[in-house]
């Protein structure tokens, strides 16, 4: 049997160590104690330097994908050929005389009615920049460039997604007026409102293209009556239910009212399957699809770092005068908190602090005099507390008003919308009732170069027309179990 020592000089040995200069070997040749984790690439010695970094070819996405973009892959896109679209509605056929008449003399003239209705295009757009030098190394997840074009066009469509349905130009100009301002500017007005059935209307149903949930000040989940009562109201203003475009908590509060219905009629369900989920509803109008989004979900909260580079406002003056438009019933009578933040053109500030207490009774508004902290904000987000909370802290989104002015007077509530409640809208999804007229479609245009990065704008011109405002319904405050 041979022997080992650890004589240099015995090159067949293997040498003999102590105990602990054994486990100091294992230690410098083993990577437990060094890894990417929490130790820079630099900062390795001994057998740990030695590791290859094990980066995973796949970008990984913890955002919204293009599938998420429900209502934009929806709408037709149909070109516009001015920075002013415009476009003629007809209300009747003839006015309401009567069609019969004598032999020997002549009918009745019944003249149709013809409006024009204009809509100004928006510009939407995002700019992007690399460093040429990134553009030379060896990229993880295909070329940067061709990445970062996709990445600015889906931050484009999500923008225009939540837009579509929200966006108002009264309160920031830069908008295009989206479906919920459409419907509700056409609901009233006579170029969109049929006469073929004046005295008729109303049957059955409110002849008004907006439902709200709320009863006794709170609002409800939605269930079959709901869904029943505005396909009627939409056919009784010659419009088609196809789509209802809701928010994921109130389809998934909606399907598991089915949940005992379907344990009864199956209890096994289909193949071992279990769960049910509603995606059509069948009316007495029409049958439609149920299509919930995430860019559907109500903003709640405010921000809790800030994105702006300005302070945030300064409260003053808050008053609860009467008004006629108020929708503050005696049910909701009580005290109320609100905070204010300022959307700037760089983005949006922290809230203020608590405003002082608001007693509301029935037919009060909210009004407070804002004072931005530098600069002209676009318009302010509005969060008000639950009634009688001990403060603001809880406070969540009911809206956003215009800029009125450095320390004017705004009105903030109304209580037209409650805290952190969603909207949904039932819609006749085609081109004679909704389109998203496009002056130019998604485009990239290199900027110049005077450095060392590559920069450009994408950019997409158009807004969204709803033709005939009163064949679609919009549904407030829809609640949440």
């Amino acid at each position: 049997m041979n022997q080992y020592t650890n004589d240099a000089l015995n090159p067949n040995g293997f040498g003999v160590s102590t105990i602990q200069e054994v486990e100091e070997l294992h230690k410098a040749l083993t990577f437990e104690n060094q890894s990417y984790d929490d130790t820079l690439p630099g900062s390795f010695t001994g057998a740990p330097a030695l590791q290859v970094e094990s980066l995973d070819k796949t970008l990984r996405l913890v955002t919204h994908k293009e599938s998420d973009l429900l209502l934009w892959r929806d709408i037709a896109k149909t070109p516009a050929y001015n920075t002013v679209e415009e476009y003629n509605t007809t209300n009747s056929y003839g006015e309401e005389v009567p069609a019969f008449f004598q032999m020997s003399a002549a009918p009745n003239v019944a003249d149709s009615g013809y409006d024009r209705a204009t809509a100004k295009i928006k510009y939407v757009g995002t700019q992007k920049q690399i460093n040429h030098d990134v553009m030379l190394v060896r990229q993880a997840h295909g070329p940067i460039v061709q990445r970062e074009i996709k990445n600015g066009a889906l931050w484009i469509m999500a923008k225009l997604e939540r837009a579509l349905y929200y966006a108002d130009d009264a309160i920031n100009t830069l908008e295009f007026p989206g479906l919920e301002k459409q419907i509700d500017a056409g609901d009233n007005l006579a170029k969109f409102k049929s006469t073929a059935f004046d005295g008729y209307e109303g049957y059955g149903s409110d002849a008004g293209a907006f439902f709200d949930t709320r009863v006794a000040g709170v609002g409800q989940v939605l269930d079959e009556e709901t869904l029943e009562e505005i396909a009627l109201r939409q056919s009784n203003n010659f419009g088609n239910p196809t789509d209802l475009y809701l928010d994921t908590k109130a389809h998934s509060d909606f399907s598991r009212s089915f949940f005992d219905k379907e344990r009864i009629n199956s209890p096994l369900g289909q193949q071992g399957k279990a769960g049910y989920v509603v995606q059509q509803f069948v009316s007495g109008s029409g049958t439609f699809n149920l299509k919930s989004g995430k860019f559907q979900r109500p903003r709640r909260n405010p921000l809790t770092a800030t994105v702006s580079a300005f302070g945030i406002p300064t409260l003053a003056n808050e008053a609860a005068p009467a008004d006629a438009n108020s929708e503050f019933e005696t049910v909701d009578a009580g005290n109320y908190y609100y905070k204010i933040s300022a959307v700037y053109a760089d983005g949006e500030t922290l809230p203020s602090a608590d405003s002082g207490v608001f007693g509301m009774t029935a037919g009060k508004k909210a009004t407070i005099d804002i004072t931005p902290a530098a600069g002209t904000p676009l318009y302010y987000n509005i969060f008000r507390s639950a009634k009688d909370a001990a403060d603001g802290s809880l406070a969540e989104f009911i809206g956003r008003v215009a800029n009125a002015g450095s320390g004017a007077t705004h009105d903030i509530d109304l209580n037209k919308k409650l805290p952190g409640l969603s909207t949904a809208f039932l819609v006749q999804q085609d081109e004679d009732n909704l389109a998203f007229k496009q002056l130019m479609t998604m485009m990239k245009i290199d900027l110049a170069i005077t450095g060392t990065q590559f920069k450009w704008m994408q950019l997409l011109y158009g807004t969204p027309l709803v033709y005939t405002p009163r064949k679609n319904v919009v549904v407030e405050n829809i609640g949440r179990n």
